[in-house]
Formats: structure tokens, sequence, C-alpha cells
């Protein structure tokens, strides 16, 4: 029995790694199928599978997907492919998360810069449950899914140091024909054909440090990423028009010190859930646009040096100095003393 295909809307061409189409095709050489029917399936030449910058449109290699779902519909190839993938795929952003100060700061910058490997992939994550969302007009076929998770708790396992990195795992596909791999993997309750596809990761898990954090590595590998861009958005720039109230709303509270969730929704007129799920749709949550707004205005305040630090963690709705410098040191990696006498980290 084939796995099932979901279907989830975008409105652009994604793009994905095109080593992970190499890896693909290892694991599909592994099971004995010809490496040159694979390419001529791909329509990619082997040089640009090899290539670390290569990106390749993920209706290509969707189709390599799918001749070994036909190939071999009772093996779990997402769980496969997830193991074998080789860390070199993710480039930058591997190094990123290992040289992160903690297992917290290596997610988040995993969940930020992801669509550097594949575009048609989001991530969100509010307080410690990861979800994964495949924004596509095209299929996501189940194994795709299932690699996506398998991936992140592979890298959470990996930064941390520790194995037992999640309690829950739910998953939008249905239950494979053999579940015993998953249940031993992740080592936790996997739940199939469920509403969304989530990962909740072990409670204090994103407060560990990275045994081998380097601030300095750190911090030049997150400029690095950061120069090569946003996410990408839609070419209409329609989702962007749509979070413009939530935008505005936040602007004028924060004029008022006020960075709560629940006011905020207040203010649109909607309740807390229904504000959570509509940025949701769009890849964010409220505590990653408070943080974000925090984090800019923050900036832009210590600039003003006729303020103390006590001053603008006032400004910025914090109940004492001491969370706020804890809050900006997360962001930066230095205190505002530091910043405001050193300028932003350079690179």
């Amino acid at each position: 029995m084939h796995d099932t295909t979901t279907t989830v809307r975008d409105t652009r061409e994604p793009l994905i790694a095109a080593q992970f189409m190499g890896a693909l095709m290892m694991l599909g050489m592994s099971k004995g199928v010809s490496r040159a029917e694979m390419l001529h399936v791909l329509g990619v030449s082997p040089r640009v599978l090899a290539d670390p910058e290569a990106r390749v449109p993920y209706r290509t290699g969707l189709k390599l997907w799918h001749l070994l779902i036909d190939r071999f519909p009772a093996d779990n190839l997402g769980l496969e492919m997830g193991l074998m993938l080789p860390d070199a795929a993710f480039g930058a952003l591997h190094y990123a998360t290992r040289h992160a100060p903690s297992v917290g700061e290596a997610i988040r910058t995993y969940v930020r810069y992801v669509h550097y490997t594949t575009s048609h992939l989001r991530l969100l994550l509010e307080d410690d449950v990861l979800t994964f969302k495949h924004i596509a007009t095209i299929e996501a076929v189940a194994p795709i899914i299932r690699c996506a998770v398998v991936l992140a708790a592979r890298q959470s396992r990996r930064v941390s140091g520790l194995h037992d990195v999640a309690v829950q795992v739910r998953l939008k596909t249905p239950l494979p024909a053999n579940r015993e791999p998953f249940d031993h993997f992740f080592g936790c309750e996997v739940a199939f054909g469920q509403p969304e596809t989530s990962l909740t990761l072990a409670p204090g898990l994103l407060d560990k440090p990275v045994p081998t954090a380097d601030k300095n590595l750190f911090r030049y590998i997150r400029t690095h990423l950061e120069a090569q861009g946003p996410p990408p958005t839609s070419p209409s720039g329609s989702e962007p028009d749509r979070l413009a109230p939530v935008a505005a709303a936040l602007e004028e509270l924060a004029e008022r010190g006020i960075y709560h969730g629940e006011t905020l929704a207040d203010r649109l007129g909607v309740s807390m859930r229904t504000l959570q799920r509509d940025l949701r749709r769009h890849g964010t949550s409220v505590r990653e646009l408070l943080e974000d707004h925090r984090q800019r205005r923050a900036k832009a305040l210590l600039a003003a040096r006729k303020l103390t630090v006590d001053d603008v963690a006032f400004l910025l709705g914090y109940s004492e100095e001491r969370a706020f410098t804890r809050a900006f040191k997360r962001w930066t990696g230095v205190t505002p003393a530091q910043y405001r006498k050193d300028g932003p980290p350079s690179s």
C-alpha cells in the first residue's frame, strides 16, 4: 500500500538542496536501484548534486521520491533518509546549531534558517513544541514529512549530546506498515494520523548548554546566514499585507511598553487562540513577533545614550533590568552595556 499524499498550499515553486537529492540517490542505490535510472528520473547532472550551494526544484526531487515509494512501498523511507542524510547537506546551518550557546538557541536557529536547505518547509517553536508546516502547491508525500521530523530529532540529539530529546511525536501521516522502527528511534509516544505534525521536546531541553558551543563562531555563522536574506515570501507580498494589522497593533502597544500576547489579541478584537492560529499559518507566533520587535527596539533605544539600560528595560515592558539583560544576551550574545559600548557584535 502506498503512502497517502497530503497537499498544502503556497504560491511559488519550492526548492531543495541538491545534496538532499544526492543522499536520496544513495538510499536508492543501497536498495539496488541503479544510479543511471535515478539520474534519468531527476534530470540533474551528478555535478549539480555534489554542489553544496545548488538548489533544485522540489518537483524534481518528488519524482525520485515517487520512484522509491513505488518500488519499496512497505519500507520506512522517510526514517531511513532522515538517518542517513549527512550533516554537510545542511551547510552553514549545521555549524550554526553546533556552536550555539544553548539547545534552545540551536533549535531557534534551525527554525529561522531551515528555508536555506528546503524552501517548502516552515517550522514553528512554541514553548517546547516544534511544529512542521509543508507549504507547497504540490504534494508532500508521507516519507518527506516523516524525514523532516526525524532530522529535527537527530539534530536535537547532536547538539545536546542527549538521546531522550522528545516526549511525544505527532505525525499527520497515516500509520505505516511497520511502526516499530519509529517507536525505537524516537523512544517515546508516536501518534500517527494527527491533525498536524509536531515534536514535543523534553522539559528543560531548550535550556541545556551545547557541549560544542563557541559564541564567536556562532555569531559569525549567524551573520553569514542573515546576509543571505529573509525567508522567501509570496511574490505578491500577500502574507506581509495580511500581517500588517498585527504589526500596527504591536507597534501601538509597544509605544506604551506593552508586550503581552493577550493584550495584542484584545487590541485586534480576536481571542488569543485565534491570533495564534492565524499567525501559525504565516509561519510565526505571538511569542516570535514580540521577541523580534523587542530585540529591534532594544537596539534602537540603546543607541539613544541618554537612556539608561534600566530605562530601556522599562520601555520594553520588563519588570527589572536583569530580565532584560538575560533576554538581550540571548538575542545577541552580549549584554546591553557591552552592545552600547562596542556596538553590534562583529562577524
